[in-house]
């Protein structure tokens, strides 16, 4: 039986996810490195049960093939994908957001967990969940948030500003009523 492996470090994270996408049919080399470097920027720790699969500290593949691509002045900037922790700019994570916007057949699911607005408040203060909700510009989708974290917002409210500040509102008194709990 395997041990696991817990893999903390970005570099060999995106190693691994390289790895593992490589036996993806239809990922060719440009696209299979911009996946991988997407996604180990969104995840901080893997934990591995199978360690051959598991790259080691020195398993770090050479820089991708289109390295080159993001520094010609033709390439786009990179979105910023809101996380709370600096992400370098690739542009090629800018090409794979417009090619699945493009590809996909519909509209882009909302994931009304995508951050904590109770934790973003916490660190950042209200004008960064101010900032975090400014991203989010149709009303149904704040409701959806709202709703999905246990906000107290007025359902009748259907102004984008007025939900904006409503769940700005209710995430203060949550972390009002947690530490009034707390004391």
């Amino acid at each position: 039986m395997s041990r696991a492996t817990q893999i903390s470090d970005r570099k060999r994270i995106e190693a691994f996810l390289r790895e593992m996408f490589r036996g993806e049919p239809g990922l060719d080399g440009g696209a299979l490195d911009a996946l991988a470097q997407r996604c180990s920027r969104r995840i901080k720790r893997v934990v591995v049960w199978d360690e051959a699969t598991a790259p080691d500290a020195h398993d770090t593949e050479t820089e991708p093939a289109h390295a080159e691509a993001a520094d010609s002045p033709s390439a786009p900037p990179a979105a910023a994908i809101g996380s709370d922790a600096a992400q370098p700019e690739h542009a090629s994570a800018a090409t794979i957001d417009a090619q699945e916007t493009a590809a996909s057949p519909g509209p882009i699911a909302f994931d009304p967990y995508a951050f904590s607005a109770v934790v973003v408040l916490t660190k950042t203060g209200k004008d960064g969940l101010l900032k975090r909700l400014a991203a989010i510009d149709r009303a149904e989708h704040l409701k959806k948030l709202a709703d999905a974290q246990h906000l107290a917002v007025d359902a009748s409210l259907s102004s984008i500003a007025d939900l904006r500040a409503a769940i700005v509102k209710a995430a203060e008194q949550r972390i009002a009523n947690r530490r009034a709990a707390a004391s």
